[in-house]
């Protein structure tokens, strides 16, 4: 008699070890795959985290730079960076309208003016915003303020040759100084509705002001 309750008692305990064995081993293998788990969310953030920081965009450098063209930059670069990659300005330009330490944002338009393109009194105002990089209410020379052979020169050049506001194309648009892409489509878009019945309407259009209307209404018709 004692002896089977001896072996029983031994099932019992080797059941019971058996079990504390597969319930320990399930636990280790629940707390494994969180583990693992957690490290692909880790190891997946981090691969968002860097594909999100080398996100880059494009930016436009006009004018008085020594290499023109599109730049291909990090999201988070200045205007400074995109001028330096330009080859910098040439002998005749000037920074002195331009707020170097502004980010640049995708399909932005970097302008940079000529020394003889903003007049003397412009040079004494206060410094043309940023957005003024796309040539958006910038003082600059209009034909009545350039020399008498310049005059001359641009009389002659230009007599029929004005761009007619609702007629013309983004790229005549853009043949007039301070009109980038996107102010040759922003006329566009509003030309759709409502057709210009004087040049003076233009400066209604998004983005253009004043200054840069009164620059550029000698060559410009309805």
């Amino acid at each position: 008699m004692k002896k089977l309750i001896n072996h029983k008692t031994v099932l019992i305990l080797i059941s019971s070890l058996v079990i504390s064995i597969f319930l320990l081993s399930f636990i280790l293998i629940g707390a494994t795959r969180e583990r693992v788990n957690a490290i692909d969310i880790e190891e997946e953030l981090k691969v968002t985290t860097t594909i999100k920081a080398e996100k880059s965009i494009f930016v436009d450098v006009k004018g008085a730079v020594k290499k023109p063209g599109v730049y291909e930059v990090k999201e988070n670069s200045i205007v400074n960076d995109c001028i330096k990659l330009a080859g910098g300005i040439t002998s005749s330009g000037t920074l002195s309208n331009i707020n170097l330490s502004k980010k640049v944002t995708d399909e932005m338009v970097i302008y940079v003016f000529k020394k003889s393109e903003i007049t003397t009194s412009a040079k004494n105002e206060i410094p043309c915003t940023t957005e003024v990089i796309e040539i958006n209410n910038c003082p600059i020379i209009t034909d009545n303020q350039t020399s008498n052979n310049d005059k001359k020169e641009t009389t002659t050049d230009t007599i029929g040759k004005k761009i007619n506001i609702n007629t013309a194309t983004k790229e005549e648009l853009t043949t007039l100084t301070g009109i980038g892409e996107s102010k040759a489509n922003s006329i566009i878009e509003y030309r759709k509705t409502n057709q210009f019945k004087s040049i003076e309407e233009l400066k209604n259009v998004s983005g253009i002001g004043e200054a840069l209307y009164e620059s550029i209404k000698d060559s410009i018709t309805v």
